[in-house]
């Protein structure tokens, strides 16, 4: 498995000692590298940039939502985790999908809702 990288904490940025000359622009300078790095992050695993190797994920298709807001289940394949996040990669109708009895949640089951009626979605399962 990957070495997960370590960022600059931001809270821990804030208690620094601003005594010291140069100090205010060394901390500012940290605090935009850091805030780049993780929107970059962030970009990479909304473009589906980052491997398998640094999370685990289930990409799950679904032809039919059925009526809108209704509920649908997904069978997943984690084994014995529970997925901690729905990203939406793709819906055919202008909707939004969000998870539904999240409490509910299983290590083979997940449920979810479409704003829209018989919407084609597209969205990933995050370990």
């Amino acid at each position: 498995m990957a070495q997960i990288q370590r960022y600059p904490n931001l809270p821990s940025m804030l208690l620094e000692d601003f005594s010291a000359p140069g100090s205010t622009k060394r901390w500012l300078a940290k605090l935009l590298s850091s805030l780049d790095t993780n929107f970059r992050l962030i970009l990479d695993v909304l473009n589906r940039r980052i491997g398998a190797d640094n999370f685990e994920k289930y990409d799950v298709s679904v032809a039919d939502t059925g009526a809108a807001n209704a509920e649908n289940t997904v069978t997943h394949n984690f084994g014995t985790f529970i997925p901690s996040r729905i990203i939406m990669t793709s819906i055919d109708k202008a909707g939004i999908v969000y998870d539904s009895r999240r409490s509910d949640w299983t290590t083979t089951q997940i449920f979810f809702k479409c704003s829209v009626a018989n919407a084609a979605v597209k969205f990933l399962l995050i370990r």
